[in-house]
């Protein structure tokens, strides 16, 4: 199995708040590639620009990848949530 399809197994048992969804299919994670050095880069779109939820779920899924054998780092960048800076000051530490 690639170090990307074990990505997306990852995070496809992780459940979007309030919904019997993944996240992968509510889109709430887009944009995912894996670099030759275990690297792994995605998008983070919050279900609406306010959710209250969206830090808990953020670090939920960083700490999934983050597990994964032969993942050298994870690089989230979140888009049209209000608080996307904020939150991604907050995923560095």
């Amino acid at each position: 199995m690639t170090l990307k399809a074990k990505v997306m197994e990852a995070l496809g048992k992780i459940t979007a708040p309030g919904t019997n969804y993944d996240i992968i299919s509510m889109k709430i994670i887009d944009d995912i590639s894996v670099s030759e050095n275990g690297r792994v880069c995605f998008t983070f779109k919050p279900i609406s620009p306010l959710c209250p939820r969206a830090f808990k779920l953020a670090s939920d899924i960083k700490r999934s990848i983050s597990c994964i054998e032969g993942v050298n780092g994870v690089d989230m960048k979140v888009i049209e949530y209000d608080r996307a800076d904020e939150l991604m000051n907050a995923l560095k530490n």
